[in-house]
C-alpha cells in the first residue's frame, strides 16, 4: 500500500459526508469499559444517521487511515488471508450471522486490547467503485472495480477537564464525563494497493505495532511493523556500525532530505542508501552487514530517520542547526583540545537578548 492508495481512499471516505450514496455501508459500535464490560452496542447503516452522528462516525474512519506510512501507520504482508474478515464484509450486520461476526470480532479485540481507561470500538464496511484513470491520469467515471474491506478503529476514552460552570443560578463544578477520542488503534483490510485489493496486505495503526498482541491475534503477520522509535534506534546502531563522524553523520542527514523525491513510496532502497554514504565521504566497507542489521525490523523509512533540524550533542551542550545547513559545522583540534566550530553570520542573541 502506498501514499497515493491511502490519500484516496482516505478522500473518498471524506466525502462520504457530502454524498447519497455513501462509501461507508454500515458501521458496528460498541463502549467497552475499562474491565472490559460491554456497555452499549449497536449497527447501523451510515445512511440512516443523522448528519453529526454521520460526520462523527466518518471522522473516526478517516482518522484510522490519516497519518504519514510508516509512522503510526505501516503496511504489513500476511502468511495467510484472514478469511473470517473476508467473510465478515459480505454478512448482514442487521442479521443474526453478521452479528455474531461483529461479535467475534469484538471479543477478540477486548481479549487483546490493554487499557486502562474505556474505549470505543468500531467496525466499518466500505464499500468503493474505484474509477478508472486514462492514461493522461484523468479521471473516469466507470468503474472496473469495487473495493470492499473493513476498518476497524479502537478510540480510547478520556475523562473531560474539570472546570466550573454557571448553573440555574450559580456557579457549580460541572460533572465529568468520559469523551472518546481520535483512533490510536486499527486496521484496514483487505489493504488498497495499487487501486485493487490484496487480501495478503494489511495496513495496521499504531504507534508501537511491534507491541499489539491483536494484530497477531487477528491476523497471520509475516513480520510485524517496527515502530518510529525503533527505526530511529536501528538507523542510529546502522549509523554507528559504519563508524561515521560527526560531519559524515549530519551529512548523510543532508542527503537524504534532498533525494527525498526519489524514494519510492518514502522507502530508501539499499543502493540508495548506500549512495547516500557514499556521497557524505563515509565508509562502505561495513555497509552489507550493518544495513542487515539496520533493516532487520523493516524497511528504511525516509520521513523516519531524517529530520528538518540537526542535533549534535556534548556532554555540556547541544547544538540545533537546520539539516540543509548541517555541512557547515566542523569538529577542529586546537592545542590539543576538541571543538565544534560553528560559522556566525548576522545577529547574535544570547536567551533573547541581541548582544555584541
Amino acid at each position: 500500500m502506498t501514499k497515493s492508495d491511502i490519500a484516496e481512499l482516505g478522500k473518498q471516505i471524506k466525502n462520504g459526508t457530502k454524498t447519497a450514496e455513501n462509501i461507508i455501508d454500515w458501521v458496528y459500535g460498541c463502549y467497552v469499559d475499562n474491565e472490559n464490560h460491554v456497555l452499549w452496542e449497536k449497527v447501523r447503516r451510515l445512511h440512516e444517521l443523522d448528519e453529526d452522528d454521520r460526520f462523527r462516525q466518518v471522522s473516526i474512519i478517516a482518522d484510522t487511515l490519516k497519518t504519514s506510512l510508516g509512522k503510526e501507520v505501516f503496511a504489513a504482508e500476511l502468511e495467510a488471508q484472514a478469511e473470517d474478515l473476508l467473510d465478515l464484509r459480505k454478512a448482514d450486520p442487521c442479521k443474526a450471522d453478521g452479528v455474531a461476526a461483529c461479535e467475534e470480532l469484538r471479543d477478540t479485540v477486548i481479549e487483546n486490547v490493554l487499557h486502562t481507561d474505556p474505549y470505543y470500538l468500531s467496525i466499518a464496511r466500505i464499500v468503493y467503485d474505484v474509477p478508472t484513470k486514462a492514461k493522461d491520469g484523468s479521471r473516469l467515471e466507470d468503474g472496473e472495480f469495487v473495493y470492499d474491506a473493513l476498518v476497524v478503529s479502537i478510540c480510547p476514552a478520556k475523562l473531560s477537564t474539570a472546570a466550573l460552570g454557571f448553573d440555574d443560578g450559580e456557579i457549580r463544578e460541572l460533572a465529568q464525563r468520559w469523551e472518546i477520542k481520535k483512533p490510536v488503534r486499527g486496521f484496514l483490510y483487505p489493504a488498497f494497493s495499487d487501486r485493487t485489493e490484496d487480501r495478503n496486505m494489511v495496513l495496521l495503526r499504531s504507534k508501537i505495532p511491534e507491541e499489539e498482541t491483536l494484530f497477531s491475534a487477528v491476523f497471520a503477520i509475516r513480520e510485524v511493523p517496527a515502530s518510529v522509535e525503533t527505526q530511529k534506534a536501528k538507523f542510529g546502531e546502522f549509523l554507528v556500525s559504519l563508524d561515521v563522524t560527526m560531519e559524515e553523520a549530519a551529512a548523510i542527514s543532508s542527503n537524504i532530505i534532498e533525494q527525498a523525491d526519489e524514494f519510492t513510496d518514502g522507502i530508501i532502497r539499499k543502493d540508495q542508501l548506500q549512495q547516500i554514504v557514499e556521497q557524505a565521504g563515509a565508509s562502505v566497507e561495513n555497509f552489507d552487514e550493518a544495513y542487515a542489521s539496520c533493516t532487520e525490523s523493516g524497511d528504511v523509512s525516509a520521513e523516519v530517520v531524517s529530520a528538518a533540524n540537526t542535533v549534535i550533542s556534548t556532554d555540556t551542550c547541544s547544538i540545533h542547526i537546520s539539516t540543509d545547513k548541517s555541512e557547515m559545522i566542523k569538529k577542529q583540534t586546537i592545542d590539543g583540545v576538541s571543538y565544534i566550530l560553528v560559522p556566525v553570520d548576522g545577529e547574535v542573541t544570547v536567551n533573547g537578548v541581541q548582544v555584541r
